[in-house]
């Protein structure tokens, strides 16, 4: 019995804070759930009517369901100046919250792009394919072609590196 009366003060306790920090009204079933089902739930209703019977909550019926919310009376008063200070300093976390989540999106965007965007070793070996294969294609043509290899290029519009004075990076 004294470890039952225990668990009851315990969960009596809990509500009390929690019911004080919510500041609004909720059921027995859901003080229960939004304690994480630590109390058993016949101890969160039973520590809720005694709570109700001491006058440390306020019980409301409606109907078949009891409502429990904490005494605001019991509650310090805020001053006027308090709750203008406290919505300003609201305005200003909510615009950095706004900052900082478009800041996140555009980290994202761009991790997105560069996610789906060819590695750099791919993009080399990609390059060397392609180059051999286009000096493939022209090897295949000067095979039969009557003129030299400079004479190709001039016809067909190719423009070399060397013709052009760059310099590849070392790979």
């Amino acid at each position: 019995m004294l470890i039952e009366n225990y668990l009851d003060m315990t969960a009596a306790n809990a509500i009390l804070e929690y019911l004080n920090k919510q500041n609004r009204p909720y059921s027995g079933t859901d003080i229960f759930s939004n304690l994480h089902q630590k109390y058993g739930k016949t101890s969160v209703v039973r520590s809720c009517e005694e709570l109700a019977k001491e006058g440390n909550i306020i019980e409301k019926i409606y109907g078949k369901q009891k409502v429990y919310c904490c005494d605001q009376k019991k509650l310090p008063n805020v001053d006027e100046n308090e709750l203008k200070e406290m919505d300003e300093k609201i305005k200003q976390l909510d615009e950095k919250l706004k900052t900082s989540r478009d800041h996140c999106r555009e980290k994202e965007r761009v991790l997105s792009g560069l996610n789906s965007s060819i590695s750099t070793k791919d993009a080399k070996d990609k390059i060397a394919e392609i180059t051999q294969k286009t000096t493939d294609i022209i090897d295949a043509i000067l095979e039969g072609y009557p003129k030299n290899k400079k004479t190709l290029h001039e016809e067909i519009g190719i423009e070399t590196d060397e013709e052009c004075n760059v310099q590849l990076p070392p790979r």
